[in-house]
């Protein structure tokens, strides 16, 4: 189909017809870019909101930037499991609003996280280990994968709001060199 053509379906006879968008009206540029209807055409604009711009976002959210405006946060907990903890969600790591991208991944197979924002568990909630899947939580859209001994997270901000990450564990494991790693970067505009 062409690109800024507005289409209309007639009520009365279902018949379809294509209308020129008007100049100024958004679309997408092959890739996902953003672009703007102009004479019929959808041309790109950067993030500088400039016609014709190849300008695009950094990780840290900068327009045209290097990635350099981050503020990197990384870290693994490896922890020895007691039969108290079976079956609770235990806290594990606090992601701040505002985050642009994050990732945390869990390579063992007898613990799985759960994500919550606020008062609502978005992904294994229930003490109920969920299949992959995405979510919209925190105004972000965040990809949940579980396969192949390993479960990751994963999402582009940035969050308004809070998301928690706990740890269950379903199985008793006396000692573990499983480990929960996180990389979380920060914008500090």
């Amino acid at each position: 189909l062409p690109q800024c053509v507005v289409y209309c379906q007639l009520q009365a006879t279902r018949h379809i017809r294509g209308l020129w968008a008007t100049d100024g009206m958004d679309c997408s540029i092959q890739g996902g870019h953003q672009g703007m209807c102009i004479g019929h055409k959808c041309r790109p604009v950067g993030c500088d909101n400039r016609l014709d711009s190849l300008a695009r976002l950094d990780a840290c959210g900068s327009c045209n930037g290097d990635g350099s405006l981050c503020n990197v946060i990384q870290g693994s907990r490896n922890q020895i499991i007691e039969k108290k903890d079976l079956g609770l969600y235990i806290p594990l790591l606090t992601i701040p609003e505002n985050v642009r991208s994050l990732r945390v991944w869990n390579n063992c197979s007898q613990q799985y996280f759960a994500v919550g924002v606020g008062y609502e568990m978005v992904v294994n909630s229930n003490l109920t280990i969920g299949p992959s899947k995405t979510v919209w939580a925190a105004e972000t859209s965040l990809s949940y994968e579980r396969g192949s001994g390993v479960e990751a997270l994963r999402g582009q901000g940035p969050t308004t709001q809070e998301l928690f990450i706990y740890v269950c564990y379903c199985f008793l494991i006396l000692r573990t060199d499983c480990c929960i790693s996180t990389v979380v970067n920060l914008s500090l505009h």
